[in-house]
């Protein structure tokens, strides 16, 4: 039996949030909650399953709904779905970099609504690696030369780039596989991401973000904005930090 999607949403707007509420369940969705500010949905995360959030970007009390939707993304990586009635374009480019799967502008369509949430979550599933192919031996990728072996631990990063995908290797991996190329010069492989990704070791390889796979054995160090992977530097966006930082054996201070 399939189980039911979570979804929480984030709406001061009780009437509002209710009527999003009843159309979710209609669909077949389960609701984890309606918080009507940030420190509720703080407090729904941390309790209750939440696979997807509904959320208002106008929320009438500071925080407002993108510093929300960044606090829960702190938790987990799930996809977002934005609704707004009016929002400026500081606000828009803030929530923009949360990479949300759904901008909606009030008064809502509860069809609509239903709609582009199944939709955010079938492309959501679609971005983790199918595991089933993964190896953790090395890899023969196509080049110019024909199918060449990729150690694993010869690989930085695997980064999407339109209807290619980029992988950054090391400079000793560069000069064997690449002859011609330059230092941090990458493999241009035709097809997504997820595709190539689903071939990694799930052990050694981190789902960064939609278009970022990282080699944790590479991270050398994590900071605010950035993941530096020996020579290559990689862009750490908005609510991925945690999720990564979980992934590598972090000593805290007392």
């Amino acid at each position: 039996m399939q189980q039911p999607v979570h979804i929480l949403i984030v709406e001061d707007e009780l009437i509002v949030a209710v009527a999003i509420e009843e159309a979710l369940l209609r669909a077949g969705f389960s609701v984890s909650g309606i918080a009507q500010n940030y420190q509720e949905a703080n407090h729904l995360i941390e309790h209750k399953a939440v696979d997807a959030a509904v959320v208002d970007v106008g929320l009438t009390n500071e925080p407002d709904g993108v510093a929300t939707a960044r606090a829960l993304l702190r938790h987990h990586r799930m996809p977002l779905i934005y609704l707004t009635g009016t929002t400026d374009a500081d606000t828009f480019e803030r929530a923009k970099a949360t990479n949300p799967y759904a901008f909606l502008n009030k008064p809502l369509r509860a069809q609509e609504l239903v709609q582009q949430l199944q939709l955010a979550i079938h492309n959501f599933r679609l971005e983790e690696p199918d595991t089933t192919l993964a190896t953790a031996g090395p890899l023969y990728l196509p080049t110019e030369q024909g199918y060449v072996r990729v150690e694993q631990s010869d690989i930085y990063s695997l980064e999407a780039a339109r209807n290619f995908t980029s992988v950054y290797l090391t400079n000793e991996a560069v000069k064997r596989i690449i002859p011609k190329g330059k230092p941090g010069q990458p493999l241009m492989l035709t097809g997504n991401l997820g595709y190539w990704g689903s071939h990694l070791s799930p052990q050694l390889f981190h789902r960064l973000s939609k278009s970022v796979i990282v080699n944790l054995a590479h991270v050398d160090r994590v900071e605010t904005h950035q993941v530096i992977l020996g020579s290559h530097t990689v862009v750490l966006p908005d609510g991925v930090r945690k999720a990564l930082l979980d992934r590598l054996h972090v000593i805290r201070t007392r």
